[in-house]
């Protein structure tokens, strides 16, 4: 039988699998990235219903006393076969601390993953940032697109730490 440790060893490596599989590696992130802690991302509702709200839950083991940031980018824009506007940010969480996401500082309000129809699929991504600490990142930029989550990260000393991804495309 596998120990807590064994099946979360297992659990990062196949994460790490999906994302070089994905092209997330060396694209997204750097490439020598191998995840640390494992981020699980539901989404609770499957069916859209007349305004029904669709909701998230995002979880990771924390550091304890720790201060994380929660990313969801689209690097596929307008598709993955011509992504020359570069990364959309759907989403930005800072100051979660251990991992009440729910009471962080959202920077950068959720949109819903949206591709265009006729662009094929896009690659939806949670990138799991740990803090240096607790900082100001009030400011951040209005224009959603052509952004780079990891350099924007990584210029306030954060350390990634966790990712997830999940692909869409619409149907004609």
């Amino acid at each position: 039988m596998l120990t807590q440790e064994q099946k979360m060893q297992a659990a990062l490596l196949k994460a790490s699998k999906a994302l070089i599989d994905s092209s997330i590696l060396g694209e997204v992130v750097p490439a020598e990235f191998r995840p640390s802690v494992e981020l699980n991302v539901k989404y609770l509702s499957k069916k859209v219903t007349y305004g029904k709200e669709l909701n998230i839950d995002v979880s990771w083991i924390p550091e304890e006393g720790a201060y994380y940031t929660l990313i969801l980018t689209d690097p596929d824009v307008p598709s993955r076969k011509n992504p020359e506007d570069g990364e959309y940010r759907h989403w930005v969480v800072s100051n979660i601390l251990n991992s009440d996401y729910a009471n962080g500082e959202d920077l950068t309000e959720y949109e819903p993953p949206c591709p265009p129809v006729g662009t094929g699929l896009h690659r939806y991504i949670f990138l799991l940032y740990k803090q240096p600490g607790f900082l100001d990142l009030s400011v951040i930029s209005k224009r959603r697109e052509r952004w780079e989550a990891d350099s924007w990260a990584k210029s306030f000393g954060m350390e990634l730490v966790g990712c997830n991804f999940f692909k869409g495309q619409q149907k004609q």
